[in-house]
């Protein structure tokens, strides 16, 4: 192994908190950046919060996305997994996504909450002024 490979391979395996490390937040688009991962410290630590409140398993299904991978999503350019702000987030079959969201309210820096059938939406605020966003794409809400 090289030194760029050493290198690319000690930054997806950073440890950004207790459970999480980079490489689950990197592009999982294929071909684009080569999976680049810049993500917000900020909502890394949110994620850590919940994630040790509620003591389940949290998958990142999208974290960073690169503007490829994200125009192959058809999704906004303007998208908050382009900045590293924003996260998809799996849980465990009955875990309790209200909850979570109950939860993540009380973090002065929560930008967006975004819920789905299968998943959840989570966005730190790109400044301070930012209007909080929410939303419920259940099926059954529909």
């Amino acid at each position: 192994m090289n030194k760029i490979q050493e290198a690319t391979q000690a930054y997806f395996n950073e440890q950004l908190s207790e459970n999480f490390q980079r490489w689950e937040f990197a592009c999982k688009g294929n071909p684009c950046c080569g999976r680049s991962a810049p993500i917000s410290q900020e909502l890394v630590d949110i994620l850590q919060f919940l994630r040790s409140i509620f003591d389940v398993p949290f998958i990142i299904n999208r974290g960073f996305s690169c503007q490829i991978h994200n125009m192959k999503l058809q999704s906004k350019l303007t998208s908050d997994h382009c900045l590293g702000l924003a996260a998809d987030v799996s849980v465990p079959p009955g875990t309790d996504i209200e909850d979570i969201k109950s939860t993540a309210l009380h973090w002065r820096k929560l930008g967006a909450f975004g819920i789905y059938d299968t998943h959840f939406h989570i966005a730190v605020r790109r400044r301070e002024s930012d209007p909080f966003r929410e939303w419920d794409k259940r099926v059954a809400n529909e």
